[in-house]
């Protein structure tokens, strides 16, 4: 940065810059600054100190009374383009992994494929100076923590495109373990159903039948998907609001229904009423939003969680005592078939048939021997 405010604030040094650019036909310009809250100007700045090397060298020849003493060493030294280079490689994927998020549509789950891209890329051994990269490995593993990595890595199993593409030998029975937790607490599952779950999950895992067909992107309709979270989006009034999972559930099957049963279902609404007395009516359902308005207040109290430090100094146990190790490592093969997966970005909205009756059978059975038992 020290060379880029140089030639910013030293007019001559600056025109003579511009001048040997132009003349070797050098794209994309001079030298760029850059702001501390905006990493890809970061990126820019580093860039730019590379693409205007030759220039930078040929003014240090023919003009170095130009340049001030701290200028002309860094200039002198080879091992500083080395280290722009070096750093390049790394704020790179941090630029494209920050420039994704910024959709509007981005979701916490598109956050954790990017971290896990973002993983990769750091623990790639291409950086000079070790102790920016062991700085690098302990951030990135203090974020990943914070994550519910549980839902986080069932989301990316059962996601088609990626199927649980680079997990490590025995990860898959820790999912199988996981996914029978949520079967139990969630629906009251039992024996019969988790054995007949964990067929099925091995069955996706190797695409056999019915899950024997790979995901071609763009095959399925999202349209309808946005267009009820929008209406969503719209009851929420746009803010951060701490809804249930079941209240939100309740208000899209509300929605969902009535939109389809309009005609069917209110066509005695208002029927025989004059206009004043409809308009009373429409005011009174204006009214009960305020009072939903309120209820949402009072969701968003009842779900302040006070244990929610705790649960991250929980897993901030998981995290590696040493700073050249990754917590990803634990969890994932760096393979090229996960970095041609994690390569694909798709979005999937699966409609939900009715669920038939089932017999889950016993409620008290040792997870850990059904896996064996199953698996082995």
């Amino acid at each position: 940065m020290k060379i880029v405010n140089y030639f910013h604030r030293s007019y001559k040094a600056g025109a003579l810059l511009s001048e040997d650019i132009k003349n070797n036909l050098i794209e994309g310009g001079g030298l760029k600054g850059y702001c501390k809250t905006h990493w890809s100007t970061a990126f820019d700045c580093l860039t730019s100190i590379l693409r205007c090397k030759r220039s930078l060298h040929n003014i240090l020849e023919t003009q170095p009374d130009t340049l001030s003493s701290e200028v002309k060493d860094l200039l002198r030294n080879r091992i500083f383009f080395q280290n722009v280079e070096e750093l390049i490689k790394i704020i790179k994927p941090i630029k494209e992994v920050l420039t994704s998020l910024e959709y509007k549509m981005t979701t916490l789950s598109d956050c954790f494929i990017q971290l896990m891209k973002l993983g990769i890329m750091i623990q790639i051994p291409n950086v000079l100076n070790q102790e920016f990269h062991s700085y690098c490995l302990e951030k990135f593993n203090l974020r990943w923590s914070q994550f519910n990595f549980k839902l986080y890595l069932l989301g990316y199993f059962f996601h088609p495109s990626y199927r649980g593409k680079g997990l490590k030998i025995g990860v898959f029975c820790q999912i199988c373990h996981w996914s029978i937790e949520l079967l139990i607490n969630n629906i009251s599952g039992g024996k019969n159903s988790a054995n007949k779950l964990v067929g099925q999950m091995a069955d996706y895992k190797d695409f056999k039948v019915p899950y024997e067909f790979e995901y071609i992107p763009g095959t399925f309709s999202i349209e309808r998907c946005e267009r009820l979270f929008s209406v969503l989006g719209w009851m929420c009034s746009k803010r951060r609001s701490r809804l249930s999972i079941d209240r939100i559930q309740s208000m899209a099957k509300l929605h969902s229904y009535y939109v389809n049963n309009a005609l069917k279902e209110m066509n005695y609404a208002f029927s025989n009423i004059t206009e004043d007395e409809f308009f009373r009516e429409l005011n009174k359902s204006f009214n009960d939003i305020t009072k939903f308005s309120e209820e949402v207040e009072e969701q968003e109290e009842e779900f302040n969680q006070p244990d929610e430090e705790e649960d991250l100094d929980q897993d901030n146990e998981e995290l590696p005592k040493e700073n050249n190790e990754i917590i990803i490592d634990k969890y994932f093969d760096i393979n090229e078939e996960l970095r041609r997966a994690l390569g694909v970005e798709v979005r999937v909205v699966v409609e939900q048939p009715a669920v038939p009756a089932y017999d889950h059978g016993e409620k008290e059975f040792d997870i850990n021997e059904l896996l064996n038992s199953t698996l082995n």
